[in-house]
Order: C-alpha cells, then sequence, then structure tokens
C-alpha cells in the first residue's frame, strides 16, 4: 500500500514539473506574441491619426515659411530647437512638414550636438500638439529581419521599451538630401527582438520608412561596430539621403554600437 501512495505521489509531480517546464517555454513566446499586438495597435493608431487629418493638410509644400519656424521655436538647454505649434493654429501637418524642414535645416547650417543614442533623451517635436495621440514620427520595416516598429521622438527608457527612437539632433525623416535620420533601438529584450539581429542584415537589404508623407525606401551600403561616444559616425553626410540603425553591441554585453548604414533608392 505504501508503494501505491508513493507512486501516485511521483506521478503528480511528474506531472507538475512537465506543466512547468511547458509554461516555462511558452511564457517566452506569449509574452512577444502579446508585445506584437500592442506594437501592432501602435502602429495602426499612428495610421488612423494621419488618416484622419484632412486631405488638405497632408499636401507636402516645401516652401519653407520663416515665421513659422522662428517665432514658435523653444531652445533646450543644449541649444538644441524643440519644435512648437503655432497656437492660433489647428497644428496641421503642412505647419508641421514646414517646422521638420527648418529643423533639418539648421542641423545643415548651424551643426549637430550628437551624443550616444541611449542618453539623449529629447523630444525634437511634441506630435501630441499636432493631433497624434502618441508621439510616433513614422514606422520602420525591415523586410530581411521580419521586423516593423513604429518610431517615437526621443531616445526615453519608456520609447526604448516600445520600438525604435529616433535620435535628436540628427535629421528628422523627410526624405532629403544632406539628410542622416538616426534611428536607435535594443535588441536584448525579451518581449521584442527589435534590432536583435541587426548584425544580418547585408548590402542590398531594404529598410523602409513611412511617415505621414511619404513611403521612403534605402538600402544597407555599409555596416560598422563604433564606440558609443563616436558621434561622427552617424553625422550628416554632404549630399546624400541617409538612414542609419544602431543598437548595442555586442548582444547582452553592450560596450559598443553596431551601425548600419543606409541610402535612399
Amino acid at each position: 500500500r505504501k508503494k501505491i501512495v508513493s507512486k501516485t505521489q511521483r506521478d503528480r509531480i511528474s506531472k507538475i514539473l512537465i506543466i512547468v517546464g511547458i509554461l516555462m517555454i511558452m511564457c517566452p513566446i506569449m509574452i512577444r506574441v502579446g508585445n506584437s499586438i500592442i506594437t501592432a495597435r501602435k502602429i495602426s493608431t499612428f495610421q488612423k491619426d494621419v488618416n484622419e487629418k484632412p486631405k488638405e493638410d497632408k499636401n507636402d509644400d516645401t516652401t519653407i515659411d520663416d515665421s513659422l519656424f522662428d517665432e514658435n521655436t523653444d531652445t533646450s538647454e543644449k541649444g538644441i530647437a524643440i519644435l512648437k505649434p503655432d497656437k492660433s493654429s489647428k497644428g496641421d501637418l503642412k505647419e508641421l512638414y514646414q517646422k521638420m524642414k527648418m529643423y533639418n535645416l539648421e542641423l545643415n547650417t548651424k551643426g549637430q550636438d550628437v551624443v550616444d543614442a541611449f542618453s539623449y533623451q529629447d523630444e525634437s517635436v511634441d506630435l501630441t500638439e499636432y493631433g497624434f495621440k502618441q508621439n510616433v514620427i513614422g514606422v520602420i520595416n525591415i523586410p530581411k529581419l521580419k521586423v516593423k516598429l513604429p518610431i517615437y521622438l526621443g531616445a526615453t527608457t519608456a520609447n526604448m521599451k516600445k520600438g525604435a527612437v529616433h535620435l535628436t539632433t540628427t535629421s528628422l525623416p523627410l526624405g532629403e538630401i544632406n539628410s542622416n535620420v538616426v534611428i536607435a533601438a535594443h535588441r536584448g529584450m525579451v518581449r521584442n527582438k527589435m534590432f536583435r539581429h541587426l548584425d544580418k542584415l547585408e548590402e542590398g537589404d531594404r529598410v523602409i520608412i513611412t511617415t505621414m508623407w511619404d513611403t521612403l525606401e534605402y538600402k544597407v551600403c555599409k555596416k560598422e561596430i563604433i564606440e558609443p561616444t563616436d558621434s561622427s559616425k552617424i553625422l550628416i553626410q554632404k549630399g546624400k539621403d541617409m538612414v542609419t540603425l544602431i543598437t548595442c553591441h555586442p548582444f547582452r554585453v553592450n560596450t559598443h554600437r553596431y551601425v548600419v548604414y543606409c541610402e535612399r533608392v
């Protein structure tokens, strides 16, 4: 009788261990699936906000109205322009487009104060003041890696948990010559791989940026490992329309930065 009871207990323990093992295997997968759903909703919210804007607000008026920029621009402690909407306007996309162009122009004429992507948290634009529910400037799509992420403004801890981030003091994504849009993301998170496999990209692979106005396609042209403080490697390159992707390196060690340079097709 004692042997029968002992065998029953062993069977129960075995079943419990099997269930625990299955849960341990499934938990990371479930977390990633849940995060994928949340990411898809963030992207959908961005697209919905853009679609709800009046059509006349989406016209790409490339003429820069200097007065819009000069009268409604704040400056951070580091001397970086922070764009603010005109209080008398409705914060439409036409005004936002002009201000972003002026921001890029200032980076070209006055120079860039670039630091490590993961230490700079200022936002270049507050999109919520332009009628957007979240501070997402666009969506990055890397087909080879099956990565599609919203691009948040400012490398804050909160933003980097949610998706990719635009590095302040680098060009805003307008598809212009003399611009370099630097986008950073984590690679070691359990819930989302993000830029984990950035090193698998090869020359010619596509990187697609969708903004409020355009779908901009770039191709990988170069890869490099740099020091975190080597900001000279991610500056604007004269005559080029670029997107630069950056993440920590090596994986889970994070002493350096892995950089992928892309040029506009």
